[in-house]
């Protein structure tokens, strides 16, 4: 009889067995004991050891997908506690390397050219070996030096593998338990959308050539060239930045570069990556951002970027904002305007909470804002009431975390508020980019004058059904004298607002007559119209603003 209670494709049970097996060794039975019908034998694992390691070691332990998937699953401090994510994020990637005569193979195979036709030098030993893939330095024939990322054989099989089995699993448990206002379905399909967009080196190469064009203008960044015509969906060869990372900080010191300007460099290009070009680096830790010779800095690595639409921009604005006003109004009406917040938010609690949090924060100063607590803070709220934020903040939040931390470590005096503050106010009409937004106030007055014009089109269908006894209605008279006000105003207004779009046609018509006499320039039957249409436009917009149904 079959052990398991969910059901996997027949090459997987394998693996499943030791994913299970491998759970219940670091004392977690219960996913056993839900999963198969056989008796856990409980294992020798010292309770003491806190949960959160124990997950860490036991997604170490299950190899490539599991180390990607935690630290993946570190980011999402809105749907798992701060200090798992905190312990997940000490994720190691670290792995035994591959031959480099597979690693030959590969690249042929990929590029359709061996390592001999392409490089002058290539160095066999790599230079990191990751659980995806393994780097190499190599220099092409004309001269310039490249890096190259070579992912490792059978790799993607073994992840799509133990995809399959986590989304059984999620299916499992969503049938077994009351639903949240997360389905384990929707996150395992979030987080294997990120491990399956690292498998593709292609994709990589897209975000680095986007952040390219990006900061095409600015001297001050640096991003890596792609060699295209040797890059694939398993080989990515780049530009090699002659640079020292950000955590070498004591060589950096010693070697007499700006700290402080360096710091302030990498905030104020994190800012802009946000604010002004809604595109992010994922991950900027130390070992991903380089600084050049003179004093410029050069983003590597970007397997994980983030994007933010016109909304979440705003959103991130208005947070920001809240911040230094103390406004928990603005942040949850900044909430609901991404729809963050449904009927299974506890409203009133979370209201409770955020006041208690900004009642922390020191009242106008954003200076003494210790930017990483208050985000930390503001995350652990989000989880506790289940608020549903979308990925790419979430995203956002480690990464200016981390921001501030490199910024720290270089400039013990460093502080991302207070950068940031410095950000809004030199890039000010960057940020709030006033042309755009009277572009798209202007689309929506167009898009409100041709649904008004499209009224008699619809008042003709309508009544044409009722004429034809098409429609039904269903009205409950509870208070009939009101319910008649009520209609007669609506129809009043519905008359009115066809007047107006009618006179206003007519309007634009005469205005197109070349025939005086002429007022302020305009021909006056143009002017009339026009006059008596800003009357009663005018006088419908404040009747409707200000009525008060009785």
């Amino acid at each position: 009889m079959d052990i398991f209670k969910i059901h996997v494709k027949k090459r997987n049970i394998h693996r499943l067995n030791t994913i299970i097996d491998t759970f219940v060794r670091y004392g977690f039975y219960e996913l056993s004991d839900r999963l198969t019908y056989r008796i856990t034998p409980k294992s020798n694992i010292n309770k003491k050891i806190p949960y959160e390691v124990r997950i860490r070691q036991c997604f170490q332990e299950l190899g490539p997908t599991f180390i990607k998937f935690g630290q993946i699953l570190s980011t999402r401090t809105d749907i798992i506690p701060a200090r798992l994510a905190e312990e997940l994020s000490h994720l190691q990637d670290d792995t035994q390397p591959f031959a480099s005569s597979t690693a030959r193979q590969i690249f042929k195979k990929e590029i359709g050219l061996s390592v001999e036709d392409v490089f002058a030098r290539f160095d066999d030993t790599p230079i990191a070996s990751a659980s995806i893939g393994q780097v190499y330095r190599a220099q092409l024939k004309n001269g310039k030096d490249v890096i190259i990322k070579i992912q490792r054989p059978d790799i993607e099989e073994n992840i799509y593998g133990d995809i399959d089995i986590m989304f059984a699993i999620a299916r499992f448990l969503d049938r077994s338990e009351k639903s949240g206002p997360l389905k384990y379905t929707d996150i395992v399909q979030e987080l294997s959308n990120g491990i399956l967009g690292e498998l593709d080196y292609n994709q990589e190469g897209r975000n680095n050539e986007r952040f390219r064009q990006l900061f095409n203008d600015d001297d001050s960044v640096h991003i890596p060239v792609v060699y295209w015509d040797y890059s694939a969906r398993r080989v990515l060869t780049m530009e090699t930045i002659p640079g020292i990372p950000v955590k070498d900080q004591e060589r950096l010191k010693d070697e007499g570069y700006d700290i402080k300007h360096i710091a302030n460099l990498i905030a104020f290009s994190f800012m802009k990556q946000v604010f002004i070009f809604g595109h992010f680096h994922g991950d900027p830790h130390p070992s991903n951002i380089m600084v050049l010779s003179n004093n410029e800095i050069a983003y590597i690595d970007f397997g994980i970027v983030g994007s933010l639409d016109k909304n979440l921009i705003k959103f991130v604005r208005k947070l920001f904002i809240s911040f230094v006003n103390q406004d928990v109004d603005l942040v949850l009406d900044g909430l609901d305007d991404i729809r963050a917040i449904d009927s299974s938010t506890d409203y009133e609690g979370f209201s409770r909470a955020l006041n208690r949090l900004f009642d922390k924060l020191y009242a106008g100063s954003l200076e003494n804002i210790d930017m990483e607590a208050v985000l930390t803070d503001f995350m652990s709220i989000i989880y506790k009431y289940e608020v549903n934020l979308p990925p790419d903040f979430t995203l956002l939040v480690k990464a200016a975390i981390t921001i501030e931390g490199v910024g720290i470590g270089l400039d013990p005096e460093f502080n991302l508020s207070d950068a940031s503050s410095r950000f809004f106010e030199e890039n000010f009409f960057d940020i709030y980019d006033y042309r755009s937004t009277i572009k798209d106030k202007i689309g929506g007055v167009k898009e409100s004058f041709n649904s008004m014009l499209k009224i008699p089109i619809y008042m003709s269908k309508l009544l044409r059904r009722i004429k034809n006894n098409d429609i039904d209605f269903k009205i409950r008279f509870i208070e009939t004298q009101k319910l008649r006000d009520d209609i007669n105003y609506a129809f009043n207004k519905l008359s009115l607002s066809i007047l107006v779009a009618a006179l206003s046609i007519t309007s634009a018509m005469f205005m197109q007559v070349d025939i005086g006499p002429y007022i302020f320039g305009m021909p006056f039957g143009g002017f009339i119209t026009f006059t008596i249409t800003v009357i009663l436009g005018l006088w419908l917009l404040i009747s409707v603003i200000f009525h008060k149904p009785k």
